[in-house]
């Protein structure tokens, strides 16, 4: 004889199902909130090291003095002799331009969040 198969659902395995589907909510929710930090961290590492690239490339110009002139490039270009006398002189000034244009391209990428795996390697080759 076949037996019919009964069609009261167990009390046991409902409360067996609603914990675990609460224990995969609550999991969930924790990577969720992990996933949020992680976000919120790089965001903010994102922005501040945009940032430091965008200063130090305005004040080589003098911005922070309010006084936008070329004595403070200058200066720049007599530093970047002294740190790269390595390198032949006529050299030194295109190495102080390309200093400044890469940090200021890289500072205005990463604020702005454009080209993320292009501006996270290229910073490693210089």
């Amino acid at each position: 004889m076949c037996r019919k198969a009964s069609t009261r659902k167990d009390p046991q395995d409902e409360s067996a199902l609603a914990g675990r589907s609460e224990a995969k909510r609550e999991g969930m929710s924790n990577k969720l909130r992990a996933m949020n930090w992680e976000l919120a961290g790089v965001f903010y590492t994102r922005i501040a090291l945009g940032t430091a690239f965008l200063s130090a490339a305005a004040a080589r110009f003098g911005l922070w003095d309010k006084t936008f002139d070329l004595k403070h490039f200058a200066n720049f270009i007599r530093y970047t002799a002294e740190v790269n006398s390595f390198m032949p002189m006529g050299i030194i000034p295109f190495l102080a331009w390309a200093a400044t244009v890469a940090e200021t391209s890289f500072g205005i990428l990463l604020v702005l969040g454009l080209w993320p795996r292009f501006r996270l390697r290229a910073p490693s080759c210089w």
